[in-house]
């Protein structure tokens, strides 16, 4: 796993490039809107400069000025703890919903499967499950822990709509932000997996920032471990470095008593190990990396190799 450092310092390259983008938006459009000294776009920010750019392509000056000068006003103070927002129906009729829908209004495959209702469970029980399995990492993954803070400071917490729900969800294009579904099912032992699942994703987003790590065509599609449909190489190496980290960090915690003789955690510990290496049969036979893609994705295999002969 990568440093810290390291992580923080690609998060700064990716935070100034957007604002450089902004900035230079804001110049070209000749708008008096200035970005703030000693604060960093936050999630938002990233969801309205997207918003913008989409706008742009649409010949929609009048809304890319609105969404860039969102864009400014959302900028923050850095993150130094996660912020957990479960959404009731007073959320659900705030600008950050309607902001976020419009993110996932046309993603990479089924986009019925990104709706989410509004939360509408056991708040007390749902909140000590999901605050257990944050301590959890905090006290025995603190390296986990620190990216999340730095990487998905802000949980949004939904329920299901009446036909589709989400289980997790994030994008690059509202980077630090994460959703998580709720369903009165979650446990600790999902919500633990969630959180490394998308800490292991925005990871990923930082080093696409830099590289784009896979050369295969988006078009060409491959059978996958965990899906049904075909998906693009970029999608299977992405789930496959999410596997890993899974199968990683819940191999460290099988030695916690807490754990000891649960069922539910030894089936989401095996099937990690097994989808991850199906995976990695798929992707040795088809996928071309970059460079830099191919150092991770040998790095993430021999880290996973070592844990389970060790196992």
């Amino acid at each position: 796993m990568e440093d810290i450092h390291i992580l923080i310092e690609k998060k700064q390259y990716f935070d100034n490039n957007i604002s450089d983008s902004i900035q230079y938006l804001l110049d070209t459009l000749q708008m008096k809107a200035s970005i703030p000294q000693d604060l960093m776009p936050s999630w938002k920010t990233y969801g309205y400069y997207f918003s913008a750019l989409k706008s742009i392509d649409e010949a929609d000056i009048l809304a890319a000025k609105d969404f860039i000068e969102k864009a400014v006003n959302t900028y923050a103070l850095p993150e130094t703890q996660l912020t957990v927002t479960y959404a009731d129906d007073d959320f659900m009729q705030s600008p950050e919903v309607k902001l976020i829908r419009s993110i996932y209004d046309a993603p990479d495959n089924n986009e019925e499967a990104y709706l989410f209702g509004p939360f509408d469970n056991d708040l007390a029980r749902e909140h000590h499950k999901l605050t257990t399995a944050i301590n959890i990492i905090k006290t025995h993954l603190p390296m986990y822990y620190k990216q999340l803070v730095t990487l998905i400071p802000h949980l949004l917490i939904t329920g299901p709509t009446e036909s589709r729900f989400i289980t997790s969800a994030s994008t690059v294009k509202l980077l630090g932000c994460v959703i998580i579904g709720s369903y009165g099912t979650s446990s600790i032992c999902t919500y633990l997996e969630d959180l490394v699942h998308e800490s292991a994703h925005h990871r990923l987003f930082l080093e696409q920032a830099h590289d784009e790590l896979i050369l295969n065509h988006p078009d060409e599609k491959y059978p996958a471990p965990f899906r049904t449909d075909l998906r693009p190489m970029a999608g299977l190496f992405h789930a496959h470095y999410v596997l890993g980290n899974i199968y990683q960090s819940f191999h460290s915690l099988a030695c916690l008593t807490y754990f000891a003789n649960n069922e539910e955690f030894n089936d989401m510990l095996l099937s990690a190990k097994r989808r991850f290496f199906e995976g990695k049969t798929i992707i040795d036979q088809h996928a071309r990396f970059t460079n830099r893609g191919e150092v991770i994705y040998q790095t993430i295999n021999e880290e996973v190799m070592a844990m389970a002969a060790a196992a």
